[in-house]
């Protein structure tokens, strides 16, 4: 059996591709702000109000499509292991 671990933790290379709106969202660390952890979402009380939450899906689904494609190679030969 092969276990691998994904760790939410920021990929540089994909945020110098975001939006410096966006960057400046998810830097924020603004109580109302829900994003002011990313990736790293809480379980308990991350949303203090659910409209965020999709937007927060949203990005952590790109960050790791682009984490995994970024290096596929390695990715798909720790799955085949």
């Amino acid at each position: 059996m092969t276990i691998v671990w994904f760790y939410n933790d920021l990929n540089q290379a994909w945020w110098a591709q975001l939006k410096p709106e966006v960057q400046a969202l998810l830097e924020s660390r603004a109580w109302a702000n829900d994003m002011s952890a990313f990736p790293n979402l809480g379980i308990f009380f991350q949303n203090r109000n659910a409209a965020g939450l999709p937007e927060q899906l949203n990005l952590l689904g790109h960050l790791w499509c682009y984490t995994v494609m970024e290096d596929a190679g390695a990715t798909l030969l720790a799955f085949l292991k």
